[in-house]
């Protein structure tokens, strides 16, 4: 934890201050991000539930407007996905059972700190405040000590796509949604009574609010 608070510091701060002593540059622009929102288990074949979990990621970036309304925008941000409440209790009744036992285990007994680097392409829409975006993130989870956790020490890649409404010139809001490519866990189990391989991969929604140096 005091490592990932220590490395987002050393980066907001860098780019704080690169953001302040290249502003003569007019194509490229230096922001800080601040996101929050749903992160779940996609799972196929579908599951008794998605997993669902509060996600925080912050972080900073720059864009490069190469051409009239369209920018090239590079972030590296930090964040965590929390714990949830388990579905299956000590003590009580399971109520989710394999091959979805491992995914509560997971999803339930410990947060999850990770690092993205996405890069999308903007589009700055007719409308001089809205615009939209696609691209691609890589993502690393950190290890953790919990012998039990696939997640941890694991990277995937994924897909952006996402719309952003600028408050002020400096003020940004936008929501992106991301699909996970990588197969994070397989695991196999019995589903309606049929013997099935269950694939899950990261899927989440953020609503994000960018400051623009």
């Amino acid at each position: 934890m005091k490592k990932f608070l220590f490395l987002l510091f050393i980066s907001i701060s860098a780019l704080t201050l690169y953001g302040q002593t290249r502003n003569e540059d007019r194509n490229i622009s230096y922001s800080v991000y601040a996101c929050a929102g749903r992160a779940i288990f996609a799972s196929s074949p579908s599951g008794p539930s998605k997993f669902p979990a509060l996600e925080v990621r912050l972080g900073g970036g720059a864009s490069w407007n190469f051409v009239k309304n369209f920018s090239l925008d590079a972030r590296i941000i930090f964040g965590f996905r929390a714990k949830r409440n388990p579905y299956n209790v000590p003590g009580q009744p399971y109520t989710v059972g394999p091959p979805f036992l491992s995914v509560d285990e997971v999803a339930s007994k410990s947060n999850h700190f990770f690092y993205d680097i996405p890069v999308s392409l903007k589009f700055d829409l007719p409308h001089p405040k809205i615009g939209i975006k696609a691209g691609a993130n890589y993502r690393f989870y950190m290890s953790n000590d919990e012998s039990f956790d696939w997640l941890a020490g694991q990277g995937e890649v994924g897909l952006i796509f996402g719309a952003y409404y600028r408050i002020t010139p400096k003020i940004s809001v936008g929501i992106d949604q991301y699909f996970g490519l990588t197969k994070v866990y397989s695991g196999m189990g019995q589903i309606n009574g049929i013997d099935s391989e269950v694939v899950i991969r990261n899927q989440s929604t953020q609503f994000i609010v960018s400051y623009k140096f």
